[in-house]
């Protein structure tokens, strides 16, 4: 099952011990809603990201592993 934490199209991939999700996968953004007038929700649509825990059930087809690049904080 693909995972979003770990997918390269996350945005937040590559930030140590986020609890965020945030797809930028060209599919992704073609489907999110676009700006109309008198139409609000639009700006809670394209600034929301996930919660990772919440995107485990996910089985997408446009996946890819990334190659994580963590560092150490210290």
């Amino acid at each position: 099952m693909a995972d979003c934490k770990t997918c390269t199209h996350n945005c937040y991939v590559n930030i140590p011990d986020t609890k965020w999700v945030c797809c930028a996968h060209p599919v992704t953004i073609a489907h999110t809603p676009k700006p109309q007038l008198g139409f609000p929700a639009w700006v809670n649509y394209m600034t929301a990201d996930a919660l990772a825990k919440d995107m485990t059930h996910l089985d997408c087809p446009t996946y890819e592993r990334a190659a994580l690049t963590r560092k150490d904080s210290r």
